[in-house]
């Protein structure tokens, strides 16, 4: 029996990723770039699908985006200097929307006049420590002063709204800090199942690192201010030891992971703008396994959620980019689900002709998976239908003919033979004898025929046989019911040892319980039915079980006389001779083991009146007396 195919189900959805905005994973850095498509061929090929409307990225911004990569991936990469802070600031504006360049030369104009505030309100620290101390303060009373804002991740908006989140008001922290020269570290720390993802940073004083909470205008310094008498926390609080180092560049990444997560819970989400975000923080962070997960994360979504907006050809589309994109296993399970689901749908259309288009691409996007190979997309296909009817599943089996060649072909004719089987005994199971027939009779007027065109027929004879035996019918039941079957559709060898087959099992089972004149007359009934050369074996099997039980009782006369009466019910049967000679042979041993050897030739004078002729009787006969002479 073949397997009832399912329909796969997708991929656990990963969840949306962002500092300070959701649930983070935990962090890390990747050895290497992980996609076999760098992050501007991605966003082209994605554009170019036709089937998702990515928001335009002005060439400004690409120039931008271009220079972060290379100076990761660059034959000079240089992450160091006064370019590459100038860099960091464009980095930090483009991910916060700014994308041109004039926009961005204004900015920094005002991060320069903020720098230019701050060096004036940080003069008289006398360290580092104080510095970077006053320039929280300073910066809580200035640009920071309306406080904070869970969603309110850009950088840019800053200078505008004044509130921050953790991302923003770290970048803030850090660009003003860097430019007064302070040495600032930027730290990622992972989420958890009640908390968000965190970013905060270290100032270096020397051989000491100062934690720095750039949310909260008291945040200098947090540990020596948390350990103060009187202070206390409310709520879960980020663990600083699950954190991790990350540079300037990712922290521009983030800003585009947390707009990621907001088009996403966006309703309706906007799947397009996420991915364009995905792709785009790549560029600045393409080795930070947190913005790679937010990213891959945007396509292990989309093709479910096409798909239960019955978007099939464009859910395909996005996941076959996506799996090939990025080669995800995740987005790989998602994307084989869209082409099952879109197969699907275009079959249950009637379109077969685009159906086998999409299965062989299909095919060809996921070369080692056999639930899109394509005998087995018509299967799935003539699966659903068998569960309406038998004939709609044939109707199946017929479109599908007509698309598939060689192995394929094959295969789906097999499984039509074995549905045949399937529908026939579902139908038996009912006692539906009649319908199971009609089956069969279908069956074997199919083009092309079963490739066994007798093995449905003994299927249904074997289930039948059982149903009108214990259905009231009895065994003349059975008897008439086969040689009905016989007349329709001829004698065979197969027909014969279904017939022999069941006759047995209920001369057996007669038996078994201690039936044995019940089971004579069973195998009397079942007789007509039995082929001519199995019929004497059928008739003499209740005698020989008869007889045996009684010489298993050590009821040696009783189960010779049995044997005698089995013989002339069935003259000349082996089987019953057999059972004769072996209960003499273990009647005698008893004899002279109890009584003697007189005893045993008694026992074997007793069998030669049955067997007159029986030469091993006779050897046996001899053979005790030549050992009662040699004493």
């Amino acid at each position: 029996m073949s397997t009832r195919f399912r329909s796969k189900s997708f991929a656990s959805l990963l969840l949306v990723l962002a500092w300070g905005a959701a649930t983070a994973a935990a962090g890390g850095t990747l050895d290497k770039y992980p996609f076999p498509l760098e992050p501007q061929a991605m966003y082209d090929r994605l554009a170019g699908l036709g089937v998702v409307n990515l928001p335009p990225v002005a060439a400004d911004e690409w120039r931008v985006l271009a220079a972060a990569w290379q100076a990761e991936h660059g034959p000079a990469a240089e992450r160091s200097g006064a370019e590459f802070d100038r860099l960091v600031v464009d980095a930090l504006l483009v991910a916060s929307g700014v994308s041109t360049e004039s926009e961005r030369v204004a900015y920094h104009a005002r991060l320069e006049k903020l720098v230019a505030e701050a060096r004036h309100a940080t003069a008289e620290a006398k360290s580092s420590y104080d510095r970077g101390e006053a320039l929280l303060k300073f910066l809580h009373a200035g640009v920071m002063k309306s406080g904070y804002e869970a969603e309110q991740t850009s950088f840019a908006d800053v200078f505008e709204s004044n509130k921050h989140n953790c991302v923003s008001s770290t970048a803030m922290y850090y660009v003003v800090g860097k430019a007064l020269g302070l040495d600032v570290k930027l730290i990622s720390i992972p989420g958890g199942f009640l908390m968000a993802g965190h970013a905060c940073c270290d100032l270096v004083d020397g051989d000491r690192r100062i934690e720095v909470e750039p949310t909260n205008p008291d945040g200098f310094d947090w540990v020596k201010k948390m350990n103060e008498p009187g202070v206390f926390t409310i709520g879960p609080q980020p663990d600083r030891k699950a954190g991790h180092e990350v540079d300037a560049l990712e922290l521009a990444a983030a800003i585009f992971s947390n707009r990621l997560a907001s088009a996403v819970r966006a309703e309706p989400p906007r799947r397009a703008e996420a991915a364009s975000y995905g792709i785009r923080s790549l560029m600045l962070a393409p080795c930070d396994e947190h913005i790679v997960h937010n990213a891959v994360s945007v396509f292990t979504n989309w093709g479910p959620a096409l798909t239960e907006e019955k978007q099939f050809a464009a859910a395909v589309r996005v996941m076959k980019f996506g799996f090939q994109a990025t080669a995800d296993r995740d987005v790989r399970n998602n994307a084989l689900v869209a082409y099952i689901r879109a197969i699907d749908f275009l079959l249950t259309q009637g379109e077969d002709e685009a159906a086998s288009k999409l299965m062989a691409e299909a095919a060809q996007t996921l070369p080692d998976d056999s639930d899109v190979a394509v005998a087995n997309c018509w299967i799935r296909f003539a699966e659903s239908e068998f569960e309406n009817t038998g004939e709609a599943a044939l109707a199946a089996v017929s479109r599908g003919l007509k698309h598939v060649s060689g192995d394929d072909r094959r295969k789906l004719l097999d499984w039509r033979d074995n549905m045949l089987l399937r529908w026939s005994a579902w139908l038996m199971k009912d006692k539906k004898v009649a319908k199971s027939l009609d089956v069969v009779r279908l069956g074997m007027k199919l083009d092309p025929p079963p490739a066994k065109p007798r093995e449905l027929l003994e299927a249904h004879t074997y289930d039948a046989l059982v149903v009108v035996n214990e259905d009231g019918g009895g065994i003349p039941a059975a008897v008439e019911l086969f040689q009905a079957i016989e007349r329709e559709f001829g004698a065979s060898d197969g027909l014969a040892e279904v017939a022999w087959s069941h006759a047995v099992r209920r001369i057996d089972a007669l038996c078994d319980a201690g039936r044995y004149a019940d089971a004579v007359a069973a195998a009397e009934a079942y007789a007509p039915m039995i082929a001519e050369k199995s019929r004497g074996e059928t008739r003499a099997r209740p005698w020989r079980f008869w007889a045996g039980h009684l010489a298993e009782a050590k009821q040696w006369e009783a189960a010779v006389v049995k044997c005698g009466e089995g013989l002339k019910a069935v003259p000349g049967s082996e089987l019953i001779t057999s059972r004769a000679l072996a209960t003499l042979d273990d009647w005698a041993q008893a004899e002279r083991a109890s009584k003697g050897i007189d005893a045993a030739v008694a026992v074997y004078d007793r069998g030669l009146e049955l067997f007159p002729d029986n030469g091993h009787l006779r050897h046996n006969r001899e053979y005790y007396l030549e050992q009662k002479a040699a004493r």
